[in-house]
């Protein structure tokens, strides 16, 4: 059993070899939007992260700094 332990592979680090340093792209066209709808106060942030989910790469940076110590 601890022989199998030792096989595993941890999934972060096999993505990592798999994709390289390899970065997402950012649309600007979604990022200028999501910029514009934040700056609105009667808009809600459901209708935010949905504009935000659908550029992956700005999702990726935002969860970045959601999740780091800044």
């Amino acid at each position: 059993m601890l022989a199998a332990l030792r096989r595993m592979v941890d999934p972060h680090a096999r993505l990592m070899h798999v994709l390289g340093a390899q970065e997402v792209p950012v649309f600007p066209a979604i990022s200028m939007r999501v910029l514009q709808l934040l700056r609105d106060p009667e808009i809600s942030l459901k209708r935010a992260g949905d504009e935000l989910a659908r550029d992956p790469g700005l999702s990726i940076q935002v969860m970045r700094l959601a999740n780091s110590a800044a």
